[in-house]
């Protein structure tokens, strides 16, 4: 176009067009930004927050749980001790218990039988109480042998009457320990509280 020549009227009126004038039709507009990094970033860290906490809260519970059962069983324990001595005299016969420690529903202690007119024996008496019952291992020696056997008894009173019941074919384990005799009126049986010496 050569200068000062002025164009026709329809060119200076054509109408602007667009970039989305070009776009096939049926075509949805594409976003001009998706959300930045830092924005996916921190909602990915949010939910991992969440998870933490809660697994957190989760074993707290459980961990309050399982300590006010150990912390229950103690206190009832505590409230009923059963350390100290236990014994029974009947003629020149004496057997004696001594519980030397309780934590919670274990103990540990001694087992001594001195008989006048038959073997003697003494060891350890390692084992639980639970229930007023006190079952434990007996580990001693008699005549130079070593042994280990179940020993039973039943807290009365201040008292523990030891229990007797079917034993397995070794002679050293209870058959069930829930179906045991408690005899008081037995002269052997009835360890009574006493004095340690």
């Amino acid at each position: 176009m050569a200068p000062g020549h002025t164009p026709p009227s329809w060119v200076a009126e054509a109408p602007h067009i667009r970039s989305d004038a070009l776009r096939p039709q049926g075509t949805a507009l594409r976003p001009e930004s998706n959300a930045p990094p830092w924005c996916i970033v921190k909602k990915i860290n949010m939910k991992t927050s969440k998870i933490i906490v809660i697994i957190i809260l989760v074993l707290g519970i459980l961990s309050f749980v399982w300590f006010s059962k150990d912390n229950e069983d103690e206190i009832v324990n505590i409230a009923h001790p059963i350390v100290g001595c236990y014994a029974v005299v009947f003629n020149k016969d004496v057997y004696t218990l001594n519980i030397q420690s309780q934590s919670g529903e274990n103990f540990s202690g001694t087992l001594a039988f001195k008989n006048w007119e038959k073997d003697s024996s003494s060891g350890t008496f390692v084992g639980t109480y639970k229930d007023e019952i006190l079952l434990g291992d007996y580990s001693f020696q008699s005549e130079g042998t070593y042994s280990v056997m179940q020993v039973i008894f039943k807290k009365t009173g201040d008292d523990f009457i030891r229990g007797y019941g079917e034993v397995k074919n070794e002679g050293t384990r209870f058959v069930d320990t829930n179906n045991i005799t408690y005899d008081s009126s037995s002269p052997l049986s009835v360890f009574k509280k006493t004095e340690c010496k």
